[in-house]
């Protein structure tokens, strides 16, 4: 098996759906055990926003922030929401193909950039 094929392969295990079930699993039982712990909290979080379970991701980065108010669960709750995120980003923060966006303005629109131009 080349290095590539068996990159590709590790790939899409690690982002089976039951590789994430037995995490969601795994993370549901550490939070039975203590509701506050927010590395669990986090976890869990991602994981919805992996599975486009933005209603739940933004529920539980919710939860989170309640527990831990900072940049970076502002920045998460601010991402599953949907609204405008906070600038300047986060350090560490990447682009992520896992954001919602919404009212995204038409091409054309009053004072819309072309969707080609937008950073």
């Amino acid at each position: 098996m080349s290095e590539l094929a068996g990159s590709t392969a590790i790939a899409r295990a690690l982002i089976s759906p039951d590789l994430l079930n037995q995490a969601e699993a795994a993370l549901q039982r550490k939070l039975a055990e203590n509701p506050h712990d927010a590395r669990a909290l986090r976890g869990l979080g991602d994981l919805r926003r992996r599975r486009d379970e933005f209603g739940a991701a933004l529920k539980t980065y919710r939860v989170l922030q309640h527990l831990r108010c900072d940049a970076m669960t502002n920045w998460l709750v601010a991402v599953a929401s949907g609204e405008r995120l906070p600038w300047p980003a986060p350090e560490g923060v990447q682009p992520s193909p896992f954001i919602r966006i919404k009212k995204l303005p038409q091409r054309g629109a009053a004072g819309a950039p072309p969707h080609d131009d937008v950073r």
